[in-house]
């Protein structure tokens, strides 16, 4: 009888969750697809790239000298361009090739977790953790845009599966794997990190090999690399890969980047690190507690909904919520409670319970790079990549209550999420919008011929334009004293360029004007001012992205 409960229920948790795979799936698809022909750039960073790949094959190339015109840093790996470069693009989709890699890899790292999570806990579980992954926002924020991280995220979780393997082929192909993802993004280490932790517990030194292969391919890569290019490849991602970093930033981040469908997951998650025990009452009382701080956010984000509308960003900050950090700090203590047991069994796999708690805190240890100048939320990809695994391998050995409660926290993440999906920054109308502001920035750049300074560089790139001038990075070098931008400032003064195109961003109700980090330092803009003026047409244009944010673009020509 009881042999014909758990069959059925098996059957039952295996169509549930065929279906809400699928459901997740088919969103991100559907929802993603569309950007991957949409000829503008969505989020700062993706004409960066498109300059890079149009340079793999032309003048001055990836890497040039730093200081000197063009004034660029490249301060990624060389995978993407390249392979950005090999996909060919479609009359006026010019992002085409980096986005369809970007969204073939996020379903190729869905898989990955699908398949570590098959291994130790069976399909049902499998599906579930990848849904889970694919709903989630921050991976609807970057999953299909032509950036980097999607990318450095597959070749990375593909290796961390492939490396548990008993094949040496196969192993020596995740040490492949792990070497082209951090040649995606040099911070994708997480995943080489841990699956070399857990190896080398599960099978001591001996392997050891696999961590010193990758090392030394990648060092001999990296010296080869710095040697073709004349220092090139060191000095744009070491030396002059020169961020700011706050941990305000990252508690910043933490909360902007969080929504209540978040929780079901993070109990999910609790779940599978609450420590087993023998008595009824410790379990009631960690249970009790989870619940009372869900309740205790619950009360604390409707007050704070009632407050009056932020005047100044530190008081939008303030109002922004509080969930995430609250999430992880109980992720965290449970994590340190579960790792008190880790001479537990070793699974088929490597992921016991005290091994997953290893999991959520070098996930959470990866997360912390939201901080660095610039970082979105695409910093907490592996994490999140990370509690999908872990709440998915939660089903192994687990009753069948533990499992329906699992599968049913984890459908409610992926179903909420889904709905609040709706306001992601790939939303038709938000691209609808930024359509229409780029178009009008665009048509009217097109009549100057020449050489074109700008702020944002997606205005020249899309042109098909090579850029000029990566501000973003040269302002950081400027603000460390690492450049003085005399040559920049000498051109300025002998009217070089036809044009430059300036970008202002606002905040708060009362229109309040700033220069970001995406704007010249001020002894350029000083001399902007001196031999420069507005284009007498008086053209200008503005973009509201929210009504307490706002982008305005204005072009500048030569004084006669």
């Amino acid at each position: 009888m009881l042999v014909n409960e758990s069959a059925q229920f098996e059957r039952a948790l295996l169509a549930a969750s065929i279906v809400v795979f699928l459901t997740s799936a088919g969103l991100f698809v559907a929802r993603s697809a569309p950007v991957v022909m949409f000829p503008h750039e969505v989020r700062y960073g993706e004409a960066v790239l498109l300059d890079q790949a149009r340079r793999v094959c032309a003048e001055p190339g990836l890497y040039p000298e730093v200081g000197k015109a063009p004034y660029l840093i490249d301060n990624y790996p060389p995978v993407f361009p390249l392979l950005m470069a090999l996909v060919p693009c479609p009359d006026g989709a010019p992002y085409f090739g980096g986005r369809l890699l970007s969204l073939l890899a996020t379903l190729a790292a869905a898989c990955a977790i699908a398949l570590v999570v098959r291994r130790e806990a069976g399909n049902a579980a499998a599906l579930l953790a990848a849904a889970c992954f694919l709903a989630h926002t921050d991976v609807n924020a970057f999953g299909a845009l032509a950036r980097i991280d999607a990318l450095a995220l597959a070749f990375g979780l593909t290796g961390f599966a492939a490396l548990f393997s008993q094949r040496t082929s196969v192993r020596l192909l995740a040490v492949a794997l792990f070497f082209l993802g951090v040649y995606t993004r040099h911070s994708m280490l997480l995943f080489p990190v841990a699956g070399s932790l857990l190896l080398l517990l599960r099978e001591g030194p001996s392997a050891l090999r696999w961590p010193l292969a990758l090392l030394a391919a990648g060092i001999t890569f990296f010296l080869a690399g710095t040697w073709w290019t004349d220092g090139g490849m060191y000095d744009h991602i070491i030396y002059y890969n020169v961020l700011p970093f706050s941990w305000m930033d990252v508690a910043r981040k933490w909360f902007q980047s969080t929504n209540w469908w978040h929780l079901p997951l993070l109990g999910a998650l609790f779940v599978a690190l609450l420590p087993r025990g023998d008595s009824r009452g410790s379990i009631k009382f960690w249970w009790f507690g989870y619940g009372a701080l869900v309740a205790a956010l619950v009360v604390l984000e409707a007050s704070i909904q009632f407050r009056p509308p932020a005047a100044s960003s530190q008081e939008l900050f303030e109002q922004v919520g509080v969930p995430r950090a609250w999430q992880f700090a109980i992720l965290a203590a449970c994590a340190l409670v579960a790792l008190r047991s880790w001479r537990s069994e070793w699974p088929v796999f490597a992921l016991g319970r005290a091994q997953s708690a290893l999991l959520v805190l070098l996930g959470m240890a990866s997360a912390v790079q939201v901080g660095r100048d610039g970082s979105d939320v695409n910093y907490f990809l592996e994490l999140d990549a990370t509690l999908a695994i872990v709440a998915g391998a939660a089903f192994a050995g687990a009753s069948i209550a533990k499992r329906a409660a699992l599968a049913a926290l984890l459908a409610a993440s992926v179903l909420g999420q889904g709905i609040v999906l709706e306001e992601r920054p790939t939303h038709p109308e938000r691209l609808a919008r930024i359509a229409s502001f780029s178009e009008r920035v665009l048509d009217y750049v097109a009549k100057f011929e020449g050489l074109i300074l700008s702020e944002e560089p997606w205005v020249l790139a899309e042109h098909g334009r090579p850029l000029s001038h990566q501000t973003f990075m040269y302002t950081a070098l400027t603000s460390t004293g690492q450049w003085d931008a005399a040559p920049l400032i000498e051109e300025i003064r002998a009217r070089k360029y036809v044009a430059i195109v300036r970008v202002a961003f606002g905040e708060g109700p009362v229109g309040k004007t700033w220069a970001g980090d995406r704007s010249f330092p001020r002894a350029i803009r000083d001399e902007i001012e001196k031999h420069y003026a507005p284009d007498p047409a008086g053209v200008s244009f503005s973009y509201a992205e929210t009504k307490l944010w706002w982008k305005h673009i204005s072009v500048w020509v030569p004084k006669t």
